[in-house]
Parts: C-alpha cells; sequence; structure tokens
C-alpha cells in the first residue's frame, strides 16, 4: 500500500491531507491491526444492498495460489467474486483444485444463447435485477480427442455481446 499511495501521490492528495506524506508500511499495518473486522464486515454487509441497484457484473474468478504446495498437499486454489466495475471482492473460497486450465493445441469453440422474455419462471422474480438466462455450449478438440458440455447461468445483462465479453473474459 505504501508503494501504491507513493506512486498515486498526485491522485490521492485530490481527496486526502498529507502532511506528513504517505504512510509507510508499518504505519498500514498498526491501522489494519485496530480494525474490528466483525464490525468493517457488517457495515459491506449493509453497504452492499445499496449498490446492487446499479448496474454491475459480479464476476467469479480463480486463481492458483503460486508457492503454496508442498510436500503435504498440492497448491491452494481460490475463487472470488467481485464487482467488475469497482474491483471489490465481494468473498472467497477454497477450492479443490483449478479446473480451466488452457493447453497448448486446445480449440474451443463456444455457442451462446440468451433469453431475455423470463415472465414465465417464478423464481426469477427471487432474483434482484435478474434480465436473462443464457447458455453456453463449448465444444473443445485436444489431444486427438473433443467432447461438449453446456453450462448455463443468470445474469442482469441484456445484449449478448456483453454476456460473450465477460464469458470469455472470465474462462
Amino acid at each position: 500500500m505504501e508503494e501504491f499511495g507513493k506512486s498515486h501521490k498526485e491522485f490521492l492528495a485530490k481527496f486526502l491531507e498529507l502532511p506528513n506524506e504517505i504512510p509507510d508500511s508499518d504505519t498500514f499495518r498498526r491501522v489494519f491491526e485496530k480494525i474490528n473486522a466483525s464490525g468493517l464486515s457488517s457495515c459491506l454487509v449493509n453497504w452492499i444492498p445499496a449498490e446492487r441497484g446499479k448496474r454491475s457484473v459480479v464476476a467469479i474468478d480463480g486463481k492458483t495460489m503460486r508457492g503454496s504446495a508442498n510436500k503435504q498437499h498440492k497448491a491452494y486454489h481460490v475463487a472470488s467474486a467481485f464487482v467488475a466495475g469497482t474491483q471489490i471482492t465481494l468473498g472467497e473460497i477454497n477450492v479443490e483444485e483449478k479446473t480451466n486450465e488452457k493447453g497448448h493445441g486446445r480449440i474451443e469453440k463456444r455457442e451462446y444463447r440468451l433469453l431475455t422474455d423470463i415472465s414465465w419462471p417464478e423464481q426469477g422474480k427471487e432474483w434482484c435485477g435478474l434480465k436473462a438466462l443464457g447458455m453456453v455450449n463449448p465444444a473443445i478438440t485436444e489431444n486427438g480427442g473433443s467432447h461438449e458440455y453446456t453450462r448455463y447461468f443468470i445474469t442482469s445483462l441484456t445484449d449478448i455481446n456483453e454476456v460473450v465479453y465477460w464469458q470469455k473474459k472470465l474462462s
């Protein structure tokens, strides 16, 4: 955070008074140690519904924690949900293993469908901001073999081009 502050000092000065320059990493550590985690969590949980009305994309992303493997276990894998526009992480969970590795010689063709007439499913009323039901059907050829499968999803997006963009970006 100290490095970020120093490299963005001019920008931060528009919003903050910095009479003693950018705080060092020890100062940030001391501040974070004082934060009441459950109080912060409660504030964020109460803040999220206020932001829900704004159009946004919640992205799901998986990462392998490099350097976390040892003789006792494989590397840890984490799946995160975050608001793409603001890059605010909503939550993270550990997952068993990464499943979407992209290898050399892999060809993937995807067919997308988006249904925006969602007046028929009664459960749709339970999903705040639900605008469409989607389907993607990847056909994958690799290592001399091929397979297809179908994924279904719900979305607040109604433009198929936006859906394709986010599906490609997150897979």
